[in-house]
């Protein structure tokens, strides 16, 4: 039992739910999730109420209140408020789920249950641990990626929660868990514990923006209200044809208070960018 990732097809949304089996949320704690709806260019993040957690065995019911009123952001926007019953069954080789709605104000027009749910699984740690342990890398090698791979779990699920997008790509949208990886700003070997943890030196990228990102040829310099993508010269022309350009943003805002230790890391890790520009042969830094 472990993170599970859930894909609810509503009758006019998809909606993303992460659960952690091991860490239950308590009744009247907060969690995020995320709607894609037709003609929005991006996922909606709802501020959701838990007012129920019930386990029997393997199977985990979680009711789910979303309110106007936690989601003050959302105002004027198509959105849906009301209940969700949602039920993760465990108790087979393979994980399923089921999901229910109830409007408010009442419209059965959306009630009822979701046309499908997919449930997807993080890699087991134990597995990833036997397969280090028996990888044939040197003692330190697997020390490294042993500290690597228990922190990623954890950290993951903070940085989803702080970024309130769901488990996306910040930068591609990219929603499908297996190619995400959640990215130190500042690198782990040169954090302490409490910046390893820090959910604000993290962002969830698919794996080849986390590539460029963590080699220093892709990072974001602060504009205006968001902070906008930088590219290194020697990579910008693949980059693009992969859909990623200086034009692309992120918002440092949904950290609320926490976006200024992000932007500490960030100021850090775009130095290092402008240096290896530099190192690579380009005396001047993209604009």
């Amino acid at each position: 039992m472990a993170l599970y990732n859930l894909q609810i097809k509503w009758l006019k949304s998809t909606e993303t739910i992460t659960l952690d089996t091991l860490a239950l949320p308590e009744q009247g704690s907060v969690i995020n999730t995320s709607e894609v709806w037709p003609g929005k260019n991006s996922p909606l993040c709802y501020q959701v109420e838990v007012l129920r957690v019930a386990q029997k065995g393997s199977i985990y019911t979680f009711i789910l209140r979303y309110d106007e009123s936690a989601n003050v952001d959302l105002a004027g926007v198509n959105v849906a408020w009301g209940q969700s019953t949602v039920v993760l069954d465990l108790s087979e080789d393979t994980p399923s789920a089921t999901a229910t709605w109830k409007n408010w104000p009442a419209d059965a027009y959306y009630d009822g249950e979701a046309e499908r749910v997919g449930v997807t699984q993080e890699p087991s740690l134990l597995s990833d641990l036997i397969n280090i342990d028996s990888s044939g890398l040197t003692p330190t090698e697997k020390e490294i990626l042993v500290a690597a791979r228990i922190g990623q779990g954890k950290f993951r699920s903070t940085v989803i929660s702080a970024w309130k997008i769901g488990e996306v790509c910040c930068l591609t949208g990219i929603d499908i868990p297996e190619l995400l990886i959640a990215s130190h700003i500042k690198p782990w070997c040169e954090s302490n514990d409490d910046e390893r943890r820090d959910p604000a030196n993290g962002l969830i990228l698919a794996t080849h923006v986390d590539k460029l990102f963590d080699k220093h040829l892709l990072s974001f310099k602060p504009r205006e209200d968001d902070y906008v993508v930088v590219l290194s010269p020697r990579v910008r022309a693949v980059a693009e044809e992969l859909g990623i350009n200086n034009a692309k943003t992120i918002n440092a805002k949904r950290l609320g208070s926490a976006e200024s230790h992000f932007s500490a890391y960030m100021q850090g890790h775009h130095k290092r960018f402008l240096e290896k520009v530099i190192n690579d042969g380009f005396p001047q830094p993209p604009l």
